[in-house]
């Protein structure tokens, strides 16, 4: 009878550590070809050339090691595509694509733009700033799907993927490190019962909030901006619906140090009216049940089979 008792536990607890220690969800719609796009629109006149019009996103970008500052006034788009998943690592490529552009360079650095876009350039010094009518930028980076762990293609780690929404997580949690080399972590998980709209389409409640502890992230020769960065999620479908704050994990793998932005514009409809790049197209499937990451390549897979195996031994034994 012992020996059974013993059996069950054991069985149970490495049941339940494969479900909290290092663990991640994944949806059944993390497949190659499925994209998510995100949207901040401006309500005014974009005016190119003036130098301190409003934006509505600002990015920090390293461009082989030099922070270049890209302000896009118009209205701009960041898209998630996945390009492949295999064993346990999916690979995403991110683009972001605006109109009414402002690059700010400090001395020589590589062109990311187009030379048709250009519209007009100031140089003060060692610093220029390059009017563009549109600008897009494309990165790739990988999500380990066993962890939820972000790495650029050279195989740095960053942090939590930002994509879609991870259950498991609760306070204290490391969520990635900021430019500075601060940990940031999760310091308030909370529940919207109200309508959250989009410009995709509306979703029902309940929708989550992830927010992070306080950070700096720095701007420039002495401008820092921080504080707490919030993502918004449905839970039934796992989908992020909005992104509000200054940066995170999968936007450094790219090579963003800052990324910072929120629509101006809002859908129509009653609910939730909240800033940020908002949910504007998707080809995933909403999927109501959430499933827990399984592979055969698994670690936990091989430490379940072993615990498993060394139980029935030690159950069976006279």
């Amino acid at each position: 009878m012992k020996e059974k008792f013993f059996l069950v536990f054991l069985i149970l607890a490495v049941f339940f550590s494969n479900v909290v220690v290092g663990a991640n969800y994944v949806f059944p719609w993390v497949k190659p070809g499925v994209y998510f796009t995100y949207s901040a629109i401006t309500n005014t006149t974009v005016n190119w050339t003036a130098p301190h019009a409003p934006s509505v996103l600002v990015i920090i970008y390293n461009v082989s090691g030099e922070p270049v500052g890209i302000y896009y006034r118009g209205n701009v788009t960041m898209a998630f595509l996945i390009l492949d998943v295999s064993s346990d690592m999916a690979t995403i490529k991110l683009t972001v694509s605006g109109d009414g552009v402002v690059v700010r360079t400090l001395g020589n650095v590589t062109p990311i733009w187009n030379e048709k876009d250009i519209v007009n350039v100031d140089t003060f010094g060692n610093q220029s700033l390059i009017y563009l009518k549109r600008l897009e930028l494309e990165s790739m980076y990988l999500i380990n799907l066993t962890t939820g762990y972000v790495y650029d293609l050279r195989g740095n780690r960053y942090g939590r993927t930002l994509l879609w929404y991870n259950p498991y997580l609760k306070l204290g949690d490391y969520l990635f490190t900021s430019p500075g080399g601060l940990n940031v972590t999760v310091s308030k998980i909370e529940t919207l019962n109200e309508t959250f709209l989009t410009f995709y389409r509306p979703f029902r409640p309940p929708t989550i909030i992830i927010m992070t502890s306080p950070f700096n992230v720095k701007m420039g020769n002495a401008l820092q901006v921080g504080g707490k960065v919030m993502a918004f999620y449905d839970p039934s479908t796992g989908f992020l619906l909005s992104f509000l704050g200054v940066g995170w994990a999968d936007f450094q793998a790219c090579g963003f140090l800052t990324f910072m932005g929120s629509t101006k514009a809002f859908p129509e409809g009653d609910g939730l009216k909240l800033g940020g790049l908002l949910l504007s197209d998707t080809n995933a499937e909403a999927v109501g049940n959430k499933v827990p990451y399984e592979t055969s390549t698994s670690p936990l897979l091989y430490v379940y089979l072993l615990s498993v195996a060394g139980a029935i031994m030690v159950s069976t034994r006279r």
